[in-house]
């Protein structure tokens, strides 16, 4: 697993770049160390950058999907979704 945190030289335990990606994505640490490990290994793998040039944030979400070991618990459609949706967007925008 990447490092998400490490021991100063007092012996305080931080939170490396990775960690507070996590912490503040609210990610399982392992999803996001199994995610890091993969963009590394695009990156060392393509000398170029060709893949993640290309990268789109829907790829993004398709790699998070296929590592992540649960199916994310998504509402069914309907019309109160609806409504409670639009009145979301509504209170944002006054």
């Amino acid at each position: 697993m990447n490092k998400l945190a490490y021991a100063d030289e007092s012996g305080h335990h931080k939170l490396t770049v990775l960690g507070r990606a996590t912490a503040l994505s609210v990610l399982p640490p392992a999803l996001a160390s199994g995610y890091a490990r993969l963009l590394r290994d695009l990156l060392e793998g393509d000398g170029d950058d060709l893949a993640i040039a290309e990268w789109k944030p829907l790829d993004h979400l398709v790699c998070l999907n296929l590592l992540h070991d649960r199916s994310p618990t998504l509402r069914p459609f309907s019309e109160a979704l609806v409504k409670a949706v639009d009145g979301w967007q509504s209170a944002i925008r006054r």
